[in-house]
């Protein structure tokens, strides 16, 4: 799944945990798949931080400016 689309689903799955009406087990299943949703995006910006620092070395930046 795509970054956008697992924070789409984050956001689907918040608002269903905010519908007051939602079972106790639904709650549960649907918050173990929004940290999982969590976990998987962190690792996507920390594979996405780690291509810009190799593409951008720190100070490298500055230097062009």
């Amino acid at each position: 799944m795509t970054y956008e689309k697992s924070v789409s689903r984050i956001e689907e799955i918040i608002g269903r945990l905010s519908d007051e009406s939602i079972s106790l087990e639904a709650s549960l299943k649907l918050f173990e798949e929004g940290t999982g949703l969590l976990c998987d995006c962190k690792k996507m910006l920390e594979e996405a931080e780690k291509k810009a620092e190799i593409l951008m070395p720190e100070g490298k930046y500055e230097q062009q400016l």
